[in-house]
């Protein structure tokens, strides 16, 4: 075998020149794939950043002073004018806008759970409200998000137009006004120093049933 090494056969020497060049090619390959792992990664030319904090609570997140309210106020960046192009980037501005919103409704009343001295009733209301907003924003709006994307792309097959959007997001509107409803109705009850609050139907149906009550027992009364 050395010999054969010192002394090659025409044979010996082509394998060895393959095996050399095999080889210089696999070492260029993996040097290749290591300055590759080295360049970032450029993003697609029609992919939008997603914002940070924008489907979970961000890390550096404050309570304002003053509780915000469910009664949402229009944004200015979202008065319509005939100029306005509601397209991907208007609908995505506008999700943003909801799911801040929504994480502030929920950090605020689980605080309110963990400060206050709160009934198991009023606890069930406060984990359904928080529950159904988190529920929408991990869902239905990640799902909105993505079509607000595959709008933007224009090689998207299929491509969601601005008037789906339109129809879409007042789908999502009909889920959003459910949950404000349920954050309305605590704030509510917290500006009744964390007491329930009768219906106006309820109290007028237990004063009839006790009128009712008090005839059967004096019938002559009337």
């Amino acid at each position: 075998i050395f010999l054969s090494l010192f002394n090659p056969s025409p044979s010996h020497s082509l394998f060895l020149s393959l095996s050399l060049s095999f080889f210089n090619v696999s070492l260029l390959l993996f040097l290749c794939l290591l300055s590759l792992e080295s360049i970032p990664i450029l993003p697609s030319l029609y992919s939008v950043p997603i914002p940070p904090g924008l489907f979970s609570y961000r890390e550096d997140y404050r309570p304002a002073a003053e509780p915000p309210s469910p009664q949402r106020s229009p944004e200015p960046w979202l008065e319509v004018s005939p100029s306005t192009r509601r397209d991907g980037s208007w609908f995505m501005q506008l999700l943003h806008t909801e799911t801040k919103r929504m994480e502030a409704w929920c950090k605020e009343m689980e605080g309110e759970a963990e400060e206050n001295d709160l009934s198991e009733e009023i606890l069930g209301k406060i984990r359904s409200a928080v529950g159904s907003a988190q529920l929408l924003m991990s869902q239905k709006f990640q799902q909105f998000y993505w079509l607000c994307q595959q709008n933007l792309d224009p090689s998207a097959m299929p491509r969601p137009t601005s008037q789906d959007l339109a129809g879409f997001w007042d789908l999502l509107q009909l889920s959003i006004d459910d949950v404000t409803s349920k954050f309305d109705e605590l704030q509510k009850i917290k500006s009744n120093n964390w007491r329930l609050i009768e219906s106006p139907v309820k109290k007028v149906s237990l004063n009839w049933a006790a009128g009712l009550s008090n005839y059967g027992n004096n019938p002559g009364a009337a």
